[in-house]
C-alpha cells in the first residue's frame, strides 16, 4: 500500500445529497464543480490553494487560512482519516502466525541454539 502523492491546485468542501459534508480536492475547479452538482451535492467551495499541493498539506492550508464556506468539521474529519494512512503505510501490520526459525543458508536445516 502506497500513499497518494497526487497534488492539487485546488481544494475545498461540498454537502452530499444526504446532508453529509466531505473535502474535494481539484485541478479543474469549473469541472469538478459540474460534477459535484449533477451528482446533487450543494454548497461547493472550491479554494485555490497557492501552490500545487498533496492532501494533506491542502488539509492544513484550509485549517489556517479557514475560507469563508468551508466546514471545518469535515476538514478535522479528513485530518484524522489522512493521519490514519500515513500511520498504516509506515507502519504496515506485522505477520500473523508462528514466527519462521532460523535456517542454514546452505543446507536448509533449522539452526537450534
Amino acid at each position: 500500500m502506497t500513499f497518494d502523492n497526487r497534488t492539487f491546485t485546488y481544494a475545498g468542501t461540498s454537502a452530499d445529497f444526504t446532508g453529509g459534508y466531505k473535502v474535494r480536492f481539484a485541478n479543474d475547479p469549473v469541472n469538478r464543480k459540474d460534477v459535484l452538482e449533477r451528482e446533487g451535492h450543494t454548497n461547493i467551495v472550491l479554494v485555490p490553494l497557492p501552490a500545487p499541493m498533496t492532501k494533506v498539506q491542502a488539509v492544513e492550508y484550509l485549517k489556517t487560512v479557514q475560507p469563508e464556506g468551508i466546514n471545518l468539521v469535515a476538514l478535522k474529519c479528513k485530518e484524522q482519516y489522512l493521519t490514519k494512512c500515513i500511520n498504516i503505510v509506515s507502519n504496515p501490520p506485522r505477520k500473523r502466525g508462528r514466527p519462521m526459525l532460523p535456517r542454514d543458508p546452505n543446507t536448509n536445516e533449522i539452526i537450534r541454539n
